[in-house]
């Protein structure tokens, strides 16, 4: 995002964001960040710990994540049962987000995982498409409340990821 697409009254404050105060994110990290929009957090959390939290939940809603026989539906929002605070699964990638926030006094909220998106089969049968403005099954996160750039709600979004995301997985596409 470029100081262009703000509207006009918040074109002033992406200069006055500090980035970088007291950081764990490299210079290249908030750079890209700043030029791109985005940032990946490799290795966030433990892949054993997330994996095990996934198979506990999905058996709790009645699917096991090896037995294509107990996925009755194709896609599932799963409503955890046991919840994580982001700081607490996930101290770097807390840290980044405080960072890139511009410091804990600008975080409203103590984000928590309180639902897994499983995409257990959606599309296996159809031919990969690649991200497109013709690709099916675009939407907005944060459905629930009006969308503004500056909207304190949903300053910055994470996408944790806690299983493999392979090639054409049918992971979420970002834009």
């Amino acid at each position: 995002m470029t100081a262009e697409m703000l509207p006009k009254h918040n074109r002033q404050r992406i200069g006055e964001i500090q980035i970088g105060r007291n950081t764990m994110l490299t210079p290249q990290q908030r750079e890209q960040f700043l030029a791109e929009g985005y940032l990946v957090i490799k290795g966030a959390f433990s892949r054993e710990q997330s994996l095990k939290w996934v198979r506990e939940e999905c058996a709790r809603a009645g699917y096991d994540v090896d037995d294509p026989a107990t996925w009755r539906k194709d896609y599932e929002r799963i409503e955890l049962h046991h919840h994580e605070k982001l700081e607490e699964l996930a101290p770097a990638a807390w840290e980044a987000s405080v960072d890139l926030m511009g410091g804990l006094e600008q975080v409203k909220n103590r984000p928590m995982i309180n639902l897994f998106a499983m995409n257990f089969k959606q599309g296996a049968d159809q031919p990969f498409q690649p991200p497109s403005a013709s690709s099916r099954g675009w939407h907005k996160d944060g459905w629930h409340f009006r969308h503004f750039l500056d909207s304190p709600e949903q300053g910055l979004l994470g996408i944790p990821l806690f299983t493999d995301d392979l090639p054409q997985g049918g992971s979420t596409f970002i834009a």
